[in-house]
């Protein structure tokens, strides 16, 4: 997704590129349908959103939760590799600034085929005809990361604030999208320690003779209340989380739109195929943590001022 510098010398089919370009750019021109400028101006971004869209398809049959799911290995539903199939990126943005601070945007398009049923025909030997139900519209969903390094509010260090958002519209007039998901973290390094990074790797000796005498002096040193907020702080990471929101009610109108009333669908399994999107950064940067706050209850989510509306709602489904 980053805005790099281009190269036709990098590429080996650049001036097999250049010929299909100009042919097109031919057709528009010598038909009198747009100029030039025009032609390549929509090419470019025709090409960036075609690249875009391939770029996530095939992150999704990659991808571990997904692709259990695509292959039917976790899930029974045909569902997963139907949309995995038809997903289009309808725009994307990425922007850095001078302090590579960033905002980027990914939009969706999620369509399904039309479903058909079997009903009986009036002969004398049963025999059953294929009825097409209605079509759905198609699914956008709208994902948006921010990543921005600022003073802290009560020091004058610095923070990494993480913002990441997910929107579902159901149909292109809908003028309410209502948000899946608000997530917010904010973490004392430059960039937060990504997952797949061991974060409990052992140090080598020499290492471990220095952090021993290092921990003894600090022993002696601090109190025990000093003591326990070390620990944890190595618990956290050096991650608060700030705020979090999950709705519920969005989640279940993906889920009949998917077309759970019609076949068992799991809901971790709908979270965990649209969080593995690569719409942000760190592949598990965002998805990971997500995850963690709502299946394990993780990240001090229960102790999140926000709150998370999925809470509210299993407890009224428990009484």
């Amino acid at each position: 997704m980053s805005n790099g510098a281009y190269d036709r010398r990098g590429s080996s089919i650049a001036a097999d590129v250049d010929a299909a370009i100009e042919r097109v750019v031919d057709h528009f021109e010598s038909s009198d349908l747009a100029l030039r400028l025009d032609v390549l101006r929509a090419l470019s971004a025709q090409a960036k959103l075609a690249f875009e869209t391939t770029r996530v398809r095939e992150h999704l049959a990659k991808h571990p939760v997904s692709m259990d799911l695509i292959q039917g290995v976790t899930s029974q539903s045909s569902v997963y590799k139907m949309l995995a199939d038809k997903l289009t990126v309808d725009s994307c943005s990425c922007d850095y600034d001078a302090k590579r601070n960033v905002v980027m945007t990914t939009n969706v398009r999620w369509t399904l085929k039309p479903k058909t049923s079997e009903k009986p025909t009036k002969k004398r030997k049963k025999s059953m005809t294929s009825v097409a139900k209605e079509e759905k519209g198609p699914m956008i969903t709208k994902y948006k990361f921010e990543r921005v390094r600022q003073e802290k509010e009560e020091a004058e260090e610095k923070e990494t604030l993480i913002k990441f958002t997910v929107v579902v519209a159901f149909g292109d007039d809908d003028a309410n999208p209502r948000e899946l998901l608000h997530f917010e973290l904010a973490c004392e390094y430059v960039y937060p320690k990504s997952y797949y990074e061991d974060q409990k790797q052992l140090p080598s000796d020499d290492e471990d003779e220095n952090d021993e005498n290092e921990k003894s002096a600090k022993n002696e040193e601090q109190n025990d209340e000093g003591s326990d907020e070390e620990e944890k702080d190595e618990k956290t990471f050096g991650e608060e989380l700030r705020g979090f929101r999950f709705d519920n009610e969005v989640l279940a109108a993906m889920g009949e739109w998917m077309g759970a009333d019609d076949e068992e669908l799991d809901p971790v399994d709908v979270i965990g195929f649209f969080m593995a999107l690569p719409v942000h950064e760190d592949e598990w940067l965002v998805d990971e943590r997500v995850c963690e706050i709502l299946f394990q209850g993780g990240m001090g989510a229960d102790s999140d001022e926000e709150g998370s509306n999925s809470d509210n709602e299993e407890e009224d489904d428990e009484d």
